[in-house]
């Protein structure tokens, strides 16, 4: 059974460097959606500290939407 990277498992009939491609774009995913919970949490701190409605309803819809992926 081939090894899965992140949510990929590569396919034998791939070069190297297609592989090395899909490594790549996973490691971006995963950053991108690890910045994005940061900005989610600094956004809820914010919040939390105006007590601003309308910034936790925009945190709590960014929290609904990183669930997803």
């Amino acid at each position: 059974m081939p090894r899965t990277i992140g949510h990929i498992v590569p396919d034998m009939t791939m070069s190297s460097r297609e592989r090395q491609e899909q490594r790549e774009i996973a490691d971006a995913e995963r950053d991108a959606i690890e910045s994005l919970r940061e900005v989610e949490s600094d956004i809820r701190e914010q919040a939390a500290g105006e007590q601003c409605g309308w910034l936790l309803g925009l945190a709590d819809k960014m929290r609904d939407a990183l669930k997803h992926l």
